[in-house]
Parts: C-alpha cells; structure tokens; sequence
C-alpha cells in the first residue's frame, strides 16, 4: 500500500485494469508499455512497474514521460537515488514537466537549477525593413519545493536590415516569479528590451530611417494564471511601455488534449493603447510524439506590438499592428538533451496612421523561416 505523502506526487491519471497485469514483454506500441506500467504502478507492483518503465525509457530516451513514470515506481519502491536520477533526466528533457519537479522534491531533492542556451538564426522574405537576424538566448530556472520557480532569460539578437536602413542590435532581459501546483500556477515577470542600431558608412539617411522605425527602449510588466482541469486554462495580463507609444494585453488561451498524439489549443486576445483597443483570436493543432511536436495554426485580428510570452520576447517594430499569422513550427530531438526547432511564420504587417490619423490601406505580407538549436543541462 502506497503511503498518501507519495500518491500526492504521483501520476495525474492512473489507468485503471482489472484482472491480471500484462505479460512484461518488450513487444508493444509506446502508449500499450505506458499504459502497462501505469496498470501495473495502480496495483501496487512497483517493482515490475518498474522494469516495464526503464525497458520504455531505454528506448524512447528522448521522451521525458517515459523517464517520469520509470521514476514513480523507483520512488515508491524506496530507491530514492535512483528515482532522482530518472526524475533529473526527465528534467533536463523537459524543464516545464511539473511531474519530474515535483518527483524530485518527493524523492528528496528540494531544489534545481536548469540553464539552458538556444541558437536561432532567421530569414524574411517582403518584409518592411528585416531581411535576417542571428542571435542567441540564455536562460536558466531555478526551483525549491517543487513550487517555487524563479527564471532568467536574457536574448541577443543582431538583425539585418534591408538597404537605406542600419541593421539593430537587439539587448533584451526577462525576470519571472512563480508558484506552482499541480493544478493551478500564478506568476509575475518583467522585462526590458534595448534596441541599439549598427551604422553603416555614410549612413546618415540609414540613420535616420532606422530612428524613425525603432523605440530604442522599452518595457512590460505583468502575471500569468494557469489552471490545469480537463485542460490547460492560461490567461495573463501585461502592460508595455514604448517611448511612444503604451499597450494593455489581456490573454486568455486554453489548450485541450484530445487524442494521445494531438492538442488543441484556442484563444484570444484584447490589446488597448493610445485611445485604440484591438481584438484577435488564435487556434493552433499540435500534433506530438514522445520526442517531437508539430504546430500548424494561425492568428486572426490585428495586434499591436504584442509581447509573445511563450517565447519571452517583445515586438517592436515600425507597424504598430499585425493584422493576420499563420504558422508551422516543429521541434524534434538531435542527441541527447540537444533539440532542434524549425518554423515558417507569414504576417501581414501594417503600418502606423500617417500624421493625419489615416490608416494605410495596403497590409505586408512577411515569409519568415526560423532555425534553432536548443540544449539544457
């Protein structure tokens, strides 16, 4: 019999079996070995559960869930060394798996520190003013108790420019706090973004042009609230600040499992600013196996300088609105807890009123093509 202090810290979902446990054979799909590990773990047989789990680890290394349930059972069978070692490579395999952060809590280890650092480099087709940007991101997230989260992320990004312009350099630094359940979560986070242009010779008119487009600083505040039921409810509410120009976002986004491999993810979203409000909506299907995902969704109503809060990251740009997106993302793993990401974006883009208040009729429509390469430790 399991003790209440390790159910608390189990699994969300047990699969519930009657009569007797399946043979432990290494044959059988990836979700037949995890539902037999799971039936296996609700009978109290944590020993096979166990065995089934390491042999499902062993060959889906890249999968974090398999590395989580081979913990579970190592956990209440009293291997406690070894289900933090399970737990740790969950971890290192997927930082946000709330499960692997708190098995290691249970299994002893109260704390953690996870720095990561990703490569990006990125192409624009028809785009206003960007033709390529290269850059990286470091992060790190530290932990305690399994609740408390705390996490840093600093971005660089060198941006090229299309003729007549100077290409930018962006400097940009991101603070959250958090605490988080298994069922609900809450954060705070701030962030500040300094653009700085990289002048050509004899760019005076470059000069001047980039000066016109760029806000060379810029601010936000705000909070995130996340409550986990029959789905993943997120909604955050967020503040920027521009020099000259100030917006209010509110988000409410909810994604719905539906099938073993596939996600459903809708929201929307309110902005206002200036003496303006602007509403827009998204859906996104996510297609996922154990080590790989694919997204393909749009978005729809126009946004103004939104703050991307997923990938900790400001907009800041000569159009004040995005008026449509589509895209198609897909991380994959390369070795080990190294992971690949590619992603085809298209925005339409459209430009500030003129000096008389009038809204341009013609929208940009940018290609963009992103390459990244992200490690965690």
């Amino acid at each position: 019999m399991r003790s209440p202090a390790l159910a608390a810290v189990g699994l969300a979902l047990l699969v519930p079996v009657s009569g007797a446990a399946p043979a432990l054979a290494q044959a059988g799909s990836y979700e037949s070995r995890l539902a037999e590990a799971d039936a296996l773990a609700a009978k109290g047989r944590w020993d096979a559960s166990a065995e089934v789990a390491a042999a499902l680890a062993r060959d889906f290394p890249e999968d974090a869930v398999a590395h989580v349930r081979h913990g579970y059972a190592l956990l209440n069978s009293g291997r406690l060394a070894s289900a933090r070692e399970a737990y740790e490579t969950a971890r290192r395999l997927a930082p946000e798996n709330r499960d692997a952060l708190a098995g290691l809590a249970a299994a002893g280890r109260s704390w953690f520190v996870a720095p990561a650092v990703h490569g990006i480099g990125q192409a624009w087709a028809e785009h206003p003013s960007r033709r390529w940007a290269a850059g990286t991101v470091a992060s790190i997230e530290a932990g305690a108790a399994d609740r408390l989260r705390l996490a840093g992320v600093y971005r660089f990004l060198h941006v090229g420019a299309i003729e007549r312009r100077d290409d930018v350099q962006q400097h940009e630094a991101w603070a959250w706090a958090g605490w988080q359940e298994r069922r609900w979560g809450v954060s705070l986070f701030g962030a500040y973004t300094h653009w700085a242009p990289v002048r050509r010779s004899g760019s005076g008119a470059a000069a001047a042009a980039t000066a016109s487009i760029w806000s060379p600083d810029a601010g936000a505040v705000g909070g995130v609230a996340r409550v986990t039921a029959w789905a993943d409810l997120v909604a955050s509410v967020a503040h920027s600040l521009y020099d000259d120009f100030g917006v209010t976002q509110v988000t409410l986004d909810a994604w719905l499992p539906v099938l073993g491999w596939l996600a459903v993810r809708g929201g929307g979203e309110v902005q206002a600013g200036n003496g303006t409000a602007w509403a827009s909506g998204v859906a996104t299907l996510r297609f996922h196996g154990p080590a790989w995902s694919l997204d393909v969704g749009g978005r729809f109503g126009p946004r103004a300088r939104p703050l991307d809060l997923e990938q900790s990251s400001m907009y800041n740009l000569e159009s004040d609105r995005l008026d449509f997106g589509a895209r198609v993302a897909a991380t994959f793993p390369i070795a080990g807890p190294v992971k690949g990401q590619a992603a085809y974006d298209l925005e339409g883009i459209r430009s500030p009123p003129d000096a008389a208040g009038r809204v341009p009729e013609t929208v940009s429509t940018a290609h963009r093509v992103t390459i990244g390469v992200a490690a965690g430790f």
